[in-house]
């Protein structure tokens, strides 16, 4: 989903420029900061690639959202 992602933030770049696509990547890094802060007491019990596996499970649901917002060729 990851993957998918970037590139849809590529295109997005491509399509409306620059300053849209750091707003939609600004809000990617607040909400990831988000999920992390709200399953911290999750977090730091795991070993660090468990830890990274589950920040990137937690996030699909970011990565959808944003990108069903590309889509829709908005911004937050």
């Amino acid at each position: 989903m990851k993957d998918a992602f970037e590139r849809a933030l590529k295109d997005y770049e491509k399509k409306y420029g620059l300053e849209k696509a750091a707003e939609i990547q600004g809000q990617f890094e607040e909400l990831k900061e988000k999920v992390i802060a709200d399953n911290e007491h999750i977090l730091e019990w795991l070993p660090l690639r468990k830890k990274n596996e589950t920040i990137e499970s937690l996030l699909q649901g970011v990565y959808k959202k944003l990108m069903g917002l590309m889509e829709k060729g908005g911004s937050l």
